[in-house]
């Protein structure tokens, strides 16, 4: 086998191209590789592949339950080439492998003076007719928890996950588990189970129950690699087990968690939503100062950010989802000797009735919770200099939106044809 080995920033990078032109990625850490012999017996590897691609209709070859390994292109796969170019503020590495179907990029970008790492997989469509891809992975890594006193198997004692439970009113719950606790227990060198633990999320409501990050941290070595998923709609973490080894794979929607199918017409691409890494040593809490500092590098200027403005929203104060015009009055005259920039009306100004979800959509103020509509209130606001706001969601549209046409079936319909 030949092995790349790369660098960047206290990341330590090294891939596998072995002896059927395959891409493994055998290791990326702080933490530099000893090589496979100090991890793993000789077979263990043989399946480490960067990457995984599933199209409708393709060969699976695991047939264990809803992990995402052994995909059809990511078994076909095959290296063809892989450069290193230079970005604004880092360097990135890109590998370019093929199959009979499609071409995939493997992107892992590097910010100069950070240990971190975003990744995301570019999908191409080289055959004549068009695929329905069902999942692609944005990150793969096998041997996670792993040490050098022997076999791979001692990562299920070695290796902890730190969790995000999130929800409405019970948000940024950090807890940190071993893997005995989240239903894992050793398993042989051979063997590949059908257990998977992680996180995921279906739908626009991105952080309904989890945030899309984690730590995973190595008791035994002290090595902790932050993840996140950059997508504000479906998204998974897989972590599993394959050979006696543990894996954990980021992506975005696919079809066995999320009923996911993108269609590519010959030459079309999909580039998958981004995942990010960082990596360091010790305290696991670091982790999320290098990937502040990352998001200030990476976020779009935009003149807010020199601002810092202000803004005051009533919803978690007094109005909860039932402002009305007395009220706004109320909270606009309270706010007065406040320094605030802005004023934001929240969730229910557009419904006359108390299941503001079932009108959710017609965006035209509650003649009964706002009399004189809003643009006196807007007024007043911008008379001390403060700028008002609304809240929409305009992903959604209510049940009984009156924008919503909807046509009952005549009895005829009802009966069907004969």
């Amino acid at each position: 086998m030949e092995n790349l080995t790369f660098e960047f920033n206290g990341i330590h990078l090294v891939f596998g191209i072995d002896d059927k032109s395959r891409l493994l990625l055998l290791h990326c850490s702080a933490a530099p590789y000893l090589g496979a012999d100090a991890y793993y017996k000789d077979f263990q590897t043989a399946e480490f592949r960067a990457a995984e691609v599933q199209i409708s209709g393709g060969h699976i070859n695991y047939g264990h339950g809803t992990k995402n390994l052994g995909t059809s292109e990511g078994a076909a796969a095959r290296y063809r080439s892989h450069r290193i170019e230079n970005r604004a503020g880092g360097k990135a590495l890109v590998f370019t492998l093929y199959t009979e179907n499609v071409e995939i990029e493997l992107h892992y970008r590097f910010y100069d003076g950070l240990p971190v790492m975003k990744s995301y997989t570019i999908v191409k469509n080289v055959g004549a007719t068009k695929l329905n891809l069902e999942y692609v992975s944005s990150f793969l890594l096998y041997g996670i928890g792993k040490t050098a006193q022997g076999e791979c198997g001692s990562a299920y004692g070695n290796l902890r996950i730190l969790t995000s439970y999130n929800s409405s009113y019970r948000e940024n719950q950090w807890r940190l588990h071993t893997l005995d606790e989240l239903g894992f227990v050793p398993s042989a060198p051979y063997s590949t189970t059908c257990h998977k633990a992680g996180t995921f999320n279906t739908g626009s409501w991105s952080t309904k129950q989890h945030l899309p990050k984690g730590i995973l941290v190595n008791s035994a070595t002290g090595e902790n690699m932050y993840w996140h998923i950059e997508a504000n709609g479906s998204w998974n973490c897989e972590i599993g087990d394959y050979q006696g080894c543990l894996y954990i794979a980021l992506s975005g929607p696919d079809q066995t968690e999320n009923q996911w199918i993108h269609t590519l017409a010959p030459g079309g691409t999909f580039t998958s939503v981004a995942a990010v890494t960082a990596y360091g040593f010790g305290d696991y809490t670091d982790m999320f100062a290098f990937v502040a500092d990352y998001t200030r590098r990476v976020r779009r200027p935009h003149v807010d950010y020199e601002r810092l403005p202000i803004i005051f929203n009533p919803y978690m104060h007094n109005a909860g989802e039932y402002p009305t015009e007395e009220q706004t009055l109320t909270d606009i005259n309270g706010t007065a000797d406040l320094d605030i920039d802005y004023f934001c009306i929240d969730a229910g100004w557009h419904d006359d009735k108390e299941d503001y979800w079932k009108a959710i959509g017609n965006w035209r103020e509650s003649k009964l919770r706002f009399p004189h509509g809003l643009a006196p209130l807007f007024d007043r606001l911008r008379a001390r200099g403060v700028r008002p706001g609304l809240w929409l969601e305009l992903e959604m549209m209510g049940y009984f939106n009156p924008c919503l046409l909807y046509t009952s079936p005549s009895p005829r319909d009802q009966r069907g044809s004969r």
